[in-house]
């Protein structure tokens, strides 16, 4: 749709972040979160739990939040020098994630490339920008007594096969 949407790039698609500096006192109330949102989506408030639901927020604690709550848990856990990859299936609805290039979702059965074992991305990613609908990568970078350095960073790993890297 020309808007610099995911669906610019395909129905599926693959970003990394590297989480450079962090607060020591974020990692044990979990404010840093990296996912995929609608363009209305409030960042003033961790990604995923804004309770408009306008975002899907991967934890540091592993869990996944949606509209304000955990819907999965034992996905990996990251933290500061952590490269953080995501991939996601717009056309199924699933999500995948790992840390340093290590299992997708922290299980050995995940693979984006297959549909396997993926999470669901529970919004819907259909539309076009501006219909309040487009979905966007989004990184929300906690904040207790500095904000948190989360770098869009150029692929460290192998992207999927049948994945476009953003």
């Amino acid at each position: 749709d020309g808007s610099g949407s995911l669906y610019d790039y395909g129905a599926k698609v693959m970003y990394t972040v590297q989480v450079t500096t962090e607060d020591p006192a974020d990692v044990p109330l979990d404010l840093a979160h990296i996912g995929f949102a609608y363009q209305y989506v409030d960042l003033n408030s961790a990604l995923g739990d804004d309770v408009s639901g306008y975002g899907v927020g991967w934890c540091q604690n592993g869990e996944a939040h949606y509209a304000g709550s955990a819907y999965t848990s034992g996905l990996p856990t990251y933290g500061p020098g952590d490269y953080l990859d995501m991939a996601v299936n717009l056309d199924t609805g699933l999500f995948w994630v790992r840390v340093n290039g290590g299992l997708w979702n922290g299980n050995p059965l995940a693979d984006p490339a297959t549909g396997a074992n993926g999470v669901s991305l529970v919004i819907n990613g259909t539309g076009i920008a501006g219909s309040g609908t487009a979905m966007y990568p989004a990184v929300n970078p906690g904040a207790v007594n500095y904000v948190d350095a989360m770098d869009v960073s150029l692929f460290t790993y192998s992207i999927p096969a049948g994945f476009v890297a953003l």
